[in-house]
C-alpha cells in the first residue's frame, strides 16, 4: 500500500505539480524525498483507515455501499490533513523549507492533490471492494484474461451444506432463515482467510471453497478450514440459540484433482471449474447424511494429506459413485484440537 501511495504521489508530481515549479526553493533532490515521505505517510494512513474499516465491519455491513463510501470520504479527509501536518513538520524539521510548503497550503494546488488523493483512494477502495466480490486473485485472472482460453488446474473442493435446513426453514420463516444463512457464512470467513481458502459460489444454504491443490494440502488446510468454522459456530452457540432457537451443524465433502478452468458468461463474468473433482466433491457431502458423518473425503485427498496429530483418518468404504467408472475411497477424518 505504502508503495502504491508514493507511486500515486510521483504521477501527480510529473504531470502537473510541483513545489519547485518556479525553478526557486527546495532542489529536486530534496523534492523527491518529500514526496517520498508524503507517499508513506498516505501509506501508513490508509492502512490505518483499512483497520478502522475492518475493525468495524459488523457495523459496517448495515450501511449500503453508498454510505460505506461517503464514510470512507471523510476518514479520507481526516487522514489528509493528518499527513499534511505531519509533512510540514518533517519538512521544517529536517529540510528548513516548510515556507515553501506553506505557500502551498494556501495555494489552490492543495485542493487539487486533495481531490486527487481522493480519486486515488476511492479507486482502491473501489478495487478492495469489487476484489471481495469476485474473492482474492479472482479480479486479477479476470483482467490478466488468464483463463480466456480454458486451462488445466489441479484444485481442491470442500462443499459445505447446513444440515436439517428444510425443516430450519419451515421453523423459522424464510426471513429469519435468510438471516441464519447470512451469518453462518460470514462466520465461515476467518476459518476460509486464515486457511487461504477462495469462496467459489454461494449455493441457497451450501458454499463451496477451493483451494489450489498443493497450498490446500499443505497443513491440511483444506480440513482444518472445515474444524475451524465448526469451532467458531460452537464458540457463538449461545448466541444462535437464543437468536434461532437452534446451533447449526454443517456436512461436507472434500476431493481434489485436475479439472479445466475457464471465463465463462459474458454479462456476469466469472471463472469456472469444470470436471469430474467437482461433481465427486458434491456427492461425498450428499452421502454424509447416508453415512451419519459430518465430513467425508476422497482416497486420492487423504494419500496426499501430511501426517498430523491432530487430525487422523477412517476408512469407510470404497464406493462407486454416480457417473463414475471406479469406485472412490471414502474417509472420514477425526480432528483432535
Amino acid at each position: 500500500m505504502v508503495v502504491v501511495w508514493i507511486a500515486a504521489m510521483l504521477f501527480w508530481h510529473m504531470i502537473q505539480f510541483s513545489p519547485d515549479s518556479n525553478g526557486e526553493g527546495i532542489t529536486e533532490y530534496i523534492d523527491l524525498i518529500v514526496i517520498i515521505i508524503v507517499g508513506v505517510l498516505f501509506g501508513i494512513n490508509f492502512l490505518v483507515m483499512n483497520w478502522i474499516f475492518n475493525s468495524q465491519k459488523a457495523s459496517l455491513d448495515r450501511l449500503s455501499y453508498g454510505g460505506i463510501i461517503f464514510l470512507y470520504s471523510l476518514m479520507h479527509l481526516v487522514s489528509y490533513f493528518i499527513t499534511l501536518l505531519i509533512s510540514l513538520m518533517l519538512i521544517a524539521g529536517v529540510f528548513g523549507e516548510a515556507v515553501e510548503y506553506l505557500n502551498f497550503v494556501l495555494s489552490i494546488n492543495m485542493l487539487k492533490v486533495y481531490l486527487y488523493t481522493s480519486v486515488v483512494s476511492i479507486a482502491i477502495f473501489l478495487i478492495r471492494i469489487v476484489n471481495q466480490k469476485f474473492g482474492p486473485g479472482v479480479l486479477k485472472d479476470l483482467i490478466l484474461g488468464k483463463y480466456r482460453n480454458p486451462k488445466e488446474k489441479k484444485q481442491i473442493f470442500l462443499f459445505m451444506d447446513l444440515k436439517s435446513s428444510t425443516s430450519y426453514a419451515e421453523k423459522l420463516g424464510h426471513v429469519k432463515y435468510s438471516n441464519l444463512i447470512q451469518e453462518c457464512f460470514a462466520d465461515l470467513t476467518p476459518a476460509a482467510v486464515q486457511n487461504r481458502a477462495r469462496i467459489y459460489q454461494y449455493v441457497g444454504d451450501e458454499v463451496v471453497l477451493t483451494w489450489p491443490y498443493e497450498e490446500g494440502i499443505e497443513s491440511s488446510r483444506c480440513v482444518k478450514a472445515f474444524y475451524q468454522f465448526k469451532q467458531i459456530i460452537r464458540e457463538k452457540s449461545q448466541y444462535y440459540m437464543a437468536t434461532y432457537g437452534l446451533v447449526p451443524e454443517f456436512k461436507a465433502g472434500l476431493n481434489g484433482g485436475v479439472l479445466m478452468a475457464a471465463e465463462v458468461g459474458l454479462i456476469k463474468r466469472s471463472v469456472a471449474y469444470h470436471g469430474d473433482v467437482i461433481n465427486t466433491a458434491s456427492r461425498l457431502q450428499h452421502l454424509c447424511r447416508e453415512l451419519k458423518q459430518e465430513l467425508l473425503i476422497s482416497d486420492s485427498v487423504v494419500n496426499d494429506l501430511p501426517e498430523e496429530l491432530s487430525l487422523q483418518y477412517h476408512f469407510i468404504e470404497y464406493r462407486k459413485l454416480k457417473g463414475k467408472r471406479n469406485a472412490v475411497g471414502i474417509f472420514s477424518p477425526l480432528y483432535v484440537n
